[in-house]
Protein backbone atom coordinates (compact mmCIF):
# COMPACT_ATOMS: atom_id res chain seq x y z
CA UNK A 1 0.00 0.00 0.00
CA UNK A 2 1.42 3.10 -1.48
CA UNK A 3 2.38 5.83 1.69
CA UNK A 4 -0.45 9.09 1.48
CA UNK A 5 1.44 12.47 0.11
CA UNK A 6 0.21 15.93 1.76
CA UNK A 7 0.89 18.63 0.38
CA UNK A 8 3.86 19.28 1.95
CA UNK A 9 5.56 16.14 0.19
CA UNK A 10 5.34 17.28 -3.44
CA UNK A 11 7.81 19.79 -5.07
CA UNK A 12 7.26 23.53 -5.12
CA UNK A 13 6.26 23.86 -8.57
CA UNK A 14 3.40 21.35 -8.16
CA UNK A 15 2.36 23.22 -5.31
CA UNK A 16 2.10 26.22 -7.18
CA UNK A 17 0.12 24.60 -9.62
CA UNK A 18 -2.10 23.57 -6.76
CA UNK A 19 -2.50 26.32 -4.84
CA UNK A 20 -3.89 27.62 -8.70
CA UNK A 21 -6.15 24.42 -8.62
CA UNK A 22 -7.48 25.33 -4.86
CA UNK A 23 -8.41 28.85 -5.40
CA UNK A 24 -10.37 27.82 -8.61
CA UNK A 25 -11.77 25.45 -6.73
CA UNK A 26 -13.31 27.63 -4.11
CA UNK A 27 -14.20 30.14 -6.81
CA UNK A 28 -16.41 27.40 -8.49
CA UNK A 29 -14.88 27.91 -11.53
CA UNK A 30 -14.75 23.80 -11.62
CA UNK A 31 -13.67 23.47 -15.52
CA UNK A 32 -10.42 24.62 -14.62
CA UNK A 33 -9.83 23.11 -11.08
CA UNK A 34 -10.43 19.48 -13.08
CA UNK A 35 -7.61 20.17 -15.29
CA UNK A 36 -5.12 21.55 -12.49
CA UNK A 37 -5.81 18.47 -9.72
CA UNK A 38 -6.12 15.91 -12.84
CA UNK A 39 -2.66 17.05 -13.76
CA UNK A 40 -1.39 16.46 -10.19
CA UNK A 41 -3.32 13.56 -9.13
CA UNK A 42 -2.23 11.78 -12.72
CA UNK A 43 1.37 12.17 -11.25
CA UNK A 44 0.98 11.97 -7.19
CA UNK A 45 -2.27 9.56 -7.49
CA UNK A 46 -1.36 9.31 -3.57
CA UNK A 47 -1.82 12.87 -2.78
CA UNK A 48 -6.00 12.03 -1.13
CA UNK A 49 -6.95 15.64 -0.15
CA UNK A 50 -6.13 16.25 -4.47
CA UNK A 51 -7.82 13.31 -5.05
CA UNK A 52 -10.92 14.30 -3.27
CA UNK A 53 -11.21 17.99 -4.21
CA UNK A 54 -11.11 16.70 -7.55
CA UNK A 55 -13.71 14.30 -6.80
CA UNK A 56 -15.66 17.22 -5.30
CA UNK A 57 -15.00 19.20 -8.51
CA UNK A 58 -15.91 16.47 -11.28
CA UNK A 59 -19.80 15.37 -8.90
CA UNK A 60 -20.14 19.40 -9.08
CA UNK A 61 -19.89 18.88 -12.94
CA UNK A 62 -22.03 16.27 -13.16
CA UNK A 63 -19.15 13.99 -14.01
CA UNK A 64 -20.20 11.47 -11.33
CA UNK A 65 -18.55 8.48 -13.46
CA UNK A 66 -15.14 10.05 -13.98
CA UNK A 67 -15.59 10.88 -9.84
CA UNK A 68 -16.43 7.16 -8.93
CA UNK A 69 -13.50 6.20 -10.81
CA UNK A 70 -11.27 8.58 -8.91
CA UNK A 71 -12.49 7.40 -5.76
CA UNK A 72 -11.72 3.84 -7.04
CA UNK A 73 -8.34 4.36 -7.47
CA UNK A 74 -7.93 6.41 -4.11
CA UNK A 75 -9.60 3.81 -2.33
CA UNK A 76 -6.88 1.07 -3.10
CA UNK A 77 -4.03 3.23 -1.68
CA UNK A 78 -6.01 4.50 1.45
CA UNK A 79 -9.28 2.62 1.77
CA UNK A 80 -9.84 3.68 5.62
CA UNK A 81 -9.29 7.65 4.59
CA UNK A 82 -12.18 9.19 5.87
CA UNK A 83 -12.26 11.57 2.89
CA UNK A 84 -12.22 8.68 0.54
CA UNK A 85 -14.81 7.27 3.02
CA UNK A 86 -17.13 9.96 2.35
CA UNK A 87 -16.76 9.91 -1.31
CA UNK A 88 -17.86 6.10 -1.55
CA UNK A 89 -20.81 7.20 0.62
CA UNK A 90 -21.69 9.86 -2.18
CA UNK A 91 -20.88 7.12 -4.68
CA UNK A 92 -23.59 4.32 -2.43
CA UNK A 93 -26.12 7.16 -2.25
CA UNK A 94 -26.44 7.24 -6.31
CA UNK A 95 -26.87 3.89 -6.56
CA UNK A 96 -29.38 3.82 -4.53
CA UNK A 97 -27.59 1.83 -1.73
CA UNK A 98 -28.83 3.89 1.51
CA UNK A 99 -27.16 0.75 4.15
CA UNK A 100 -23.82 0.93 2.45
CA UNK A 101 -23.63 4.83 2.59
CA UNK A 102 -24.92 5.02 6.12
CA UNK A 103 -22.23 2.78 7.28
CA UNK A 104 -19.48 4.38 5.31
CA UNK A 105 -20.18 7.57 6.63
CA UNK A 106 -20.47 6.48 10.59
CA UNK A 107 -17.16 4.84 10.12
CA UNK A 108 -16.18 8.83 8.46
CA UNK A 109 -17.35 10.97 10.84
CA UNK A 110 -15.26 10.70 13.78
CA UNK A 111 -12.52 10.59 11.45
CA UNK A 112 -13.43 13.34 9.52
CA UNK A 113 -11.67 17.13 9.45
CA UNK A 114 -14.17 19.79 10.71
CA UNK A 115 -14.79 21.53 7.55
CA UNK A 116 -16.40 17.98 6.01
CA UNK A 117 -17.98 16.82 9.01
CA UNK A 118 -21.76 18.64 7.84
CA UNK A 119 -21.25 16.56 3.95
CA UNK A 120 -20.89 12.95 6.12
CA UNK A 121 -23.88 14.47 8.62
CA UNK A 122 -25.82 14.74 5.71
CA UNK A 123 -25.08 11.64 4.01
CA UNK A 124 -26.53 9.95 7.29
CA UNK A 125 -29.35 12.37 6.97
CA UNK A 126 -30.48 11.24 3.23
CA UNK A 127 -29.56 7.66 4.21
CA UNK A 128 -31.87 8.09 7.46
CA UNK A 129 -34.84 9.25 5.11
CA UNK A 130 -34.26 6.69 2.45
CA UNK A 131 -34.68 3.98 5.21
CA UNK A 132 -38.09 5.89 6.49
CA UNK A 133 -36.83 7.17 9.86
CA UNK A 134 -37.83 10.85 8.62
CA UNK A 135 -37.32 12.10 12.28
CA UNK A 136 -33.53 11.49 12.44
CA UNK A 137 -33.32 12.66 8.94
CA UNK A 138 -34.36 16.29 10.06
CA UNK A 139 -32.30 16.20 13.01
CA UNK A 140 -29.23 14.84 10.97
CA UNK A 141 -29.78 17.47 8.38
CA UNK A 142 -30.30 20.70 11.17
CA UNK A 143 -27.17 19.35 12.74
CA UNK A 144 -25.55 19.67 8.82
CA UNK A 145 -26.14 22.80 8.73
CA UNK A 146 -24.61 23.86 11.73
CA UNK A 147 -21.37 22.33 10.96
CA UNK A 148 -21.60 23.75 7.46
CA UNK A 149 -24.16 26.50 6.98
CA UNK A 150 -25.14 24.72 3.61
CA UNK A 151 -28.41 26.50 2.94
CA UNK A 152 -29.49 22.92 0.93
CA UNK A 153 -29.27 21.04 4.37
CA UNK A 154 -31.35 23.34 6.29
CA UNK A 155 -34.43 23.50 3.49
CA UNK A 156 -34.07 19.91 3.84
CA UNK A 157 -34.45 19.78 7.30
CA UNK A 158 -37.25 22.32 6.96
CA UNK A 159 -38.94 20.27 4.56
CA UNK A 160 -38.74 17.23 6.70
CA UNK A 161 -40.18 19.26 10.21
CA UNK A 162 -42.79 20.43 8.15
CA UNK A 163 -41.71 23.89 8.86
CA UNK A 164 -42.12 26.68 5.97
CA UNK A 165 -38.38 27.70 4.38
CA UNK A 166 -37.99 30.71 3.22
CA UNK A 167 -35.37 31.10 0.41
CA UNK A 168 -33.00 33.81 1.24
CA UNK A 169 -33.35 36.45 -1.19
CA UNK A 170 -33.46 40.28 -1.34
CA UNK A 171 -36.92 40.35 -1.61
CA UNK A 172 -37.69 38.10 1.33
CA UNK A 173 -37.49 39.33 5.02
CA UNK A 174 -37.16 36.46 7.13
CA UNK A 175 -39.23 37.33 10.64
CA UNK A 176 -37.12 36.78 13.82
CA UNK A 177 -38.11 34.21 15.95
CA UNK A 178 -36.46 35.79 19.20
CA UNK A 179 -36.99 39.41 20.53
CA UNK A 180 -34.51 42.23 19.48
CA UNK A 181 -33.40 42.30 23.34
CA UNK A 182 -32.53 38.66 23.49
CA UNK A 183 -30.72 39.10 20.03
CA UNK A 184 -28.52 41.58 22.01
CA UNK A 185 -27.52 38.63 24.16
CA UNK A 186 -26.96 36.55 21.60
CA UNK A 187 -24.24 38.78 19.22
CA UNK A 188 -22.48 39.43 22.96
CA UNK A 189 -22.52 35.46 23.56
CA UNK A 190 -20.92 34.71 19.92
CA UNK A 191 -18.43 38.02 19.76
CA UNK A 192 -16.52 36.53 23.28
CA UNK A 193 -16.41 33.04 22.13
CA UNK A 194 -14.73 34.20 18.82
CA UNK A 195 -12.38 36.58 20.59
CA UNK A 196 -11.56 33.10 23.43
CA UNK A 197 -10.71 31.19 20.47
CA UNK A 198 -8.71 33.76 18.43
CA UNK A 199 -7.01 34.11 21.46
CA UNK A 200 -6.08 30.98 22.21
CA UNK A 201 -4.95 30.08 18.54
CA UNK A 202 -2.69 33.38 18.51
CA UNK A 203 -2.34 35.47 21.37
CA UNK A 204 -0.71 38.13 19.18
CA UNK A 205 -4.17 38.01 16.63
CA UNK A 206 -4.82 41.63 15.50
CA UNK A 207 -7.87 43.02 17.07
CA UNK A 208 -9.84 43.68 13.17
CA UNK A 209 -8.76 39.87 12.11
CA UNK A 210 -9.82 38.34 15.39
CA UNK A 211 -13.76 37.62 14.78
CA UNK A 212 -12.47 35.66 11.78
CA UNK A 213 -9.62 33.81 13.12
CA UNK A 214 -12.30 32.33 15.84
CA UNK A 215 -14.29 31.08 14.09
CA UNK A 216 -14.46 27.66 12.51
CA UNK A 217 -16.60 28.23 9.59
CA UNK A 218 -19.70 26.62 11.72
CA UNK A 219 -22.79 27.85 13.34
CA UNK A 220 -22.28 25.98 16.80
CA UNK A 221 -21.71 29.11 18.91
CA UNK A 222 -25.12 30.28 17.68
CA UNK A 223 -26.54 27.13 18.01
CA UNK A 224 -25.46 27.21 21.61
CA UNK A 225 -26.77 30.46 22.56
CA UNK A 226 -30.20 29.34 20.91
CA UNK A 227 -30.10 26.08 22.77
CA UNK A 228 -29.45 27.91 26.03
CA UNK A 229 -31.95 30.80 24.96
CA UNK A 230 -34.83 27.77 24.30
CA UNK A 231 -34.97 29.88 20.55
CA UNK A 232 -36.39 27.88 17.48
CA UNK A 233 -33.07 27.18 15.69
CA UNK A 234 -34.46 26.54 12.01
CA UNK A 235 -35.93 30.15 12.28
CA UNK A 236 -33.51 31.32 14.17
CA UNK A 237 -31.21 30.04 10.85
CA UNK A 238 -33.38 31.21 8.20
CA UNK A 239 -33.83 34.98 9.70
CA UNK A 240 -29.80 35.42 10.03
CA UNK A 241 -29.03 33.70 6.54
CA UNK A 242 -31.29 36.69 5.13
CA UNK A 243 -29.50 38.90 6.73
CA UNK A 244 -26.03 37.42 5.65
CA UNK A 245 -25.31 35.23 9.00
CA UNK A 246 -24.39 31.89 8.18
CA UNK A 247 -21.49 30.82 10.05
CA UNK A 248 -20.81 32.60 13.42
CA UNK A 249 -18.33 35.37 12.31
CA UNK A 250 -20.50 36.28 9.45
CA UNK A 251 -23.48 36.74 12.52
CA UNK A 252 -21.21 39.31 14.15
CA UNK A 253 -19.53 40.68 10.96
CA UNK A 254 -22.74 40.97 8.41
CA UNK A 255 -26.48 40.29 10.06
CA UNK A 256 -25.67 42.29 13.28
CA UNK A 257 -25.49 45.40 10.70
CA UNK A 258 -29.04 44.76 9.52
CA UNK A 259 -30.01 44.69 12.98
CA UNK A 260 -29.34 48.03 14.49
CA UNK A 261 -26.13 47.12 15.62
CA UNK A 262 -25.27 50.23 16.00
CA UNK A 263 -28.11 52.39 17.38
CA UNK A 264 -29.23 53.32 21.04
CA UNK A 265 -31.46 52.08 23.60
CA UNK A 266 -33.35 53.49 26.73
CA UNK A 267 -32.47 50.91 29.90
CA UNK A 268 -33.82 51.35 33.45
CA UNK A 269 -33.41 48.89 36.03
CA UNK A 270 -34.00 47.91 39.68
CA UNK A 271 -32.07 45.72 42.06
CA UNK A 272 -33.16 43.54 45.00
CA UNK A 273 -31.15 42.71 47.81
CA UNK A 274 -27.19 42.90 48.20
CA UNK A 275 -25.23 44.74 45.21
CA UNK A 276 -22.14 42.81 45.38
CA UNK A 277 -22.72 40.01 42.84
CA UNK A 278 -24.63 42.19 40.90
CA UNK A 279 -21.77 44.84 40.87
CA UNK A 280 -19.14 42.26 40.26
CA UNK A 281 -20.70 40.62 37.21
CA UNK A 282 -21.55 44.24 35.26
CA UNK A 283 -18.29 46.10 36.74
CA UNK A 284 -16.74 46.49 33.11
CA UNK A 285 -19.69 48.55 31.84
CA UNK A 286 -20.54 50.06 34.76
CA UNK A 287 -20.09 53.75 35.40
CA UNK A 288 -20.45 55.83 38.80
CA UNK A 289 -21.26 59.09 38.24
CA UNK A 290 -24.56 59.67 36.06
CA UNK A 291 -24.28 62.66 33.50
CA UNK A 292 -26.09 65.98 34.70
CA UNK A 293 -27.47 65.78 30.85
CA UNK A 294 -31.49 64.93 30.29
CA UNK A 295 -31.96 61.22 28.57
CA UNK A 296 -31.97 61.26 24.79
CA UNK A 297 -32.03 58.30 22.56
CA UNK A 298 -29.69 60.29 20.09
CA UNK A 299 -26.94 61.77 21.72
CA UNK A 300 -24.37 64.47 20.07
CA UNK A 301 -21.10 62.68 18.89
CA UNK A 302 -19.11 64.61 21.06
CA UNK A 303 -21.14 62.88 24.04
CA UNK A 304 -21.21 58.97 22.82
CA UNK A 305 -18.73 57.84 25.28
CA UNK A 306 -21.03 58.37 27.82
CA UNK A 307 -23.10 55.38 25.17
CA UNK A 308 -21.06 52.67 26.40
CA UNK A 309 -21.89 51.71 29.73
CA UNK A 310 -24.98 51.86 32.71
CA UNK A 311 -24.79 53.91 35.38
CA UNK A 312 -25.59 52.55 38.52
CA UNK A 313 -27.29 54.56 41.97
CA UNK A 314 -26.04 52.87 44.80
CA UNK A 315 -28.15 54.77 46.84
CA UNK A 316 -31.72 53.31 46.19
CA UNK A 317 -29.68 50.13 44.22
CA UNK A 318 -31.68 51.07 40.80
CA UNK A 319 -30.06 51.87 37.48
CA UNK A 320 -31.86 55.19 35.96
CA UNK A 321 -33.27 55.35 32.88
CA UNK A 322 -30.39 56.19 30.58
CA UNK A 323 -29.46 56.07 27.46
CA UNK A 324 -26.85 53.24 25.90
CA UNK A 325 -25.85 51.37 22.94
CA UNK A 326 -27.00 48.31 21.93
CA UNK A 327 -23.80 46.50 22.14
CA UNK A 328 -23.74 47.55 25.84
CA UNK A 329 -27.16 45.48 26.10
CA UNK A 330 -25.76 42.35 24.83
CA UNK A 331 -22.85 42.20 27.03
CA UNK A 332 -25.08 43.03 30.29
CA UNK A 333 -27.54 40.19 29.36
CA UNK A 334 -24.33 38.01 28.53
CA UNK A 335 -23.35 39.06 32.15
CA UNK A 336 -26.93 38.32 33.82
CA UNK A 337 -26.72 34.85 31.65
CA UNK A 338 -23.45 33.65 32.66
CA UNK A 339 -23.55 34.94 36.57
CA UNK A 340 -26.76 35.49 38.20
CA UNK A 341 -26.86 36.50 41.17
CA UNK A 342 -27.41 34.20 44.18
CA UNK A 343 -28.32 36.81 46.84
CA UNK A 344 -29.91 40.06 44.55
CA UNK A 345 -32.23 39.68 41.59
CA UNK A 346 -31.33 42.14 38.72
CA UNK A 347 -34.77 43.30 36.59
CA UNK A 348 -33.93 45.57 33.27
CA UNK A 349 -36.05 47.42 30.89
CA UNK A 350 -34.62 47.61 27.71
CA UNK A 351 -36.25 49.84 24.92
CA UNK A 352 -35.20 50.21 21.42
CA UNK A 353 -36.72 52.37 18.29
CA UNK A 354 -39.33 50.60 16.60
CA UNK A 355 -39.52 47.66 19.00
CA UNK A 356 -41.76 46.99 21.85
CA UNK A 357 -39.85 47.25 25.21
CA UNK A 358 -38.11 44.02 27.35
CA UNK A 359 -37.59 43.16 30.69
CA UNK A 360 -34.98 41.16 31.15
CA UNK A 361 -34.50 39.43 34.71
CA UNK A 362 -31.78 37.25 36.51
CA UNK A 363 -31.77 36.08 40.05
CA UNK A 364 -32.17 35.74 43.06
CA UNK A 365 -31.57 32.06 42.71
CA UNK A 366 -28.79 31.36 40.07
CA UNK A 367 -31.76 30.80 37.39
CA UNK A 368 -31.38 30.92 33.78
CA UNK A 369 -31.87 34.91 32.21
CA UNK A 370 -35.85 35.49 31.48
CA UNK A 371 -36.88 37.63 28.55
CA UNK A 372 -40.22 39.02 28.14
CA UNK A 373 -41.68 41.41 25.67
CA UNK A 374 -44.08 44.07 26.80
CA UNK A 375 -46.29 44.98 24.04
CA UNK A 376 -48.63 48.32 23.80
CA UNK A 377 -51.10 46.66 26.30
CA UNK A 378 -51.03 47.08 30.13
CA UNK A 379 -48.18 45.76 32.08
CA UNK A 380 -49.09 41.99 32.93
CA UNK A 381 -50.59 41.46 36.69
CA UNK A 382 -48.02 39.15 37.11
CA UNK A 383 -44.84 41.81 36.42
CA UNK A 384 -46.21 44.34 38.31
CA UNK A 385 -47.01 42.22 41.63
CA UNK A 386 -43.31 41.67 41.03
CA UNK A 387 -41.96 45.08 40.19
CA UNK A 388 -44.59 47.36 41.78
CA UNK A 389 -43.58 50.36 39.89
CA UNK A 390 -43.08 49.10 36.93
CA UNK A 391 -45.58 50.22 35.18
CA UNK A 392 -44.02 53.69 35.79
CA UNK A 393 -40.87 52.61 34.85
CA UNK A 394 -42.36 51.02 31.23
CA UNK A 395 -44.34 54.23 30.85
CA UNK A 396 -41.30 56.70 31.07
CA UNK A 397 -39.11 54.42 29.00
CA UNK A 398 -42.05 54.65 26.14
CA UNK A 399 -42.41 58.02 26.62
CA UNK A 400 -38.54 58.35 26.15
CA UNK A 401 -38.71 56.23 22.99
CA UNK A 402 -39.22 57.88 19.61
CA UNK A 403 -42.45 56.79 17.47
CA UNK A 404 -41.91 54.83 14.08
CA UNK A 405 -40.64 57.17 11.51
CA UNK A 406 -38.96 59.64 14.01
Amino acid sequence: MARVLTYDDLPPDVQANLDLAYRAFSRRRYDEAIRGFTAVVDAYPAYIHGVFTLVRALRASDDRASANARLSAAAAIAPDDPRIELGLAWKALDAGDARDAEALATRALPRIEPELRGNVLAVLARAAEASGRTEDAARLFLEAYEAGTMLGWLEEHCRLAGIEYLDPGPDTIAPWPTTAVARRWMYAAIEAALVEAARAKDPAVPDGQVLITGCDGTARLTAAWARRAGVDRPRLYQALANRGGYCDCEVLLNATERDGADAFALVAGVIDGPLDEVVAALEDILYGDAPSEPVRLDPDAERLEHCLGIYLDEASARIPLQVTDRATVGWILRAMADRPPTRARLRLLVGFTDQAPAMALAGPDGATLRIKELDDGPVPSDLDAAWPDLAAQLAALRAGLPGPGA
